[in-house]
């Protein structure tokens, strides 16, 4: 399987390549709201960046060729070249939707949550194994079981804590420091945003 360029995976609009003497207009804002609305739900519903696996190679081609011609009009802060293309491309979410329906494809399983990682890869959360079978794609999924997650939060009391001193946090950042004389590396939480509010 080919490997894919990692993705940050945050709003377009927050993303630093973007701004343009601080901030993207407010124009191309709002454009990139809408379209950040539709992939979210589209990605919710589908999964992270699976509809394009799901469907023709020329479907396929335009919609990373509509979403590189996006990147690029973002960066030059071209707002009425982001909004004909937020256009576009959510038409072409639509399309994949109409075409992978056609050829046979479901959603996922409500039972199985996905988020992208910064190395490009997916992590797949389900609930338990025979619901992780589901899998027509070749993606690069990482899978975990809910049962996973509480034994990694069960040895992780150090992010606990952070939970627990502030309800609602959301853990931002964690940072393994290397232990020196053989002890084992410990969580660092200590630096800011490692938590927000």
């Amino acid at each position: 399987m080919a490997s894919r360029v990692a993705k940050i995976r945050t709003p377009f609009w927050h993303s630093d390549a973007i701004r343009i003497d601080g901030e993207p207009t407010l124009a191309v804002q709002c454009a990139l709201e809408e379209f950040d609305r539709h992939n979210w739900e589209a990605e919710r519903i589908w999964g992270v960046d699976r509809l394009p696996s799901l469907v023709s190679i020329e479907t396929r081609l335009s919609w990373w060729q509509g979403r590189a011609m996006l990147d690029t009009a973002i960066r030059d802060n071209n707002a009425v070249m982001v909004t004909a293309l937020v256009e576009n491309m959510v038409k072409g979410m639509h399309q994949m939707i109409t075409e992978a329906e056609a050829a046979g494809y479901a959603p996922l399983s409500p039972d199985i949550w996905e988020v992208p990682l910064s190395d490009g890869r997916i992590l797949q959360i389900v609930r338990t194994f025979p619901a992780a079978c589901y899998q027509p794609d070749d993606r690069n999924v990482l899978l975990w079981t809910i049962e996973d997650v509480a034994r990694m939060v069960d040895q992780h009391d150090a992010i606990n804590m952070v939970k627990d001193a502030f309800p609602g946090a959301t853990i931002t950042d964690v940072r393994v420091t290397v232990a020196k004389e053989g002890k084992l590396p410990q969580e660092d939480l200590t630096h800011p945003g490692s938590a927000e509010r």
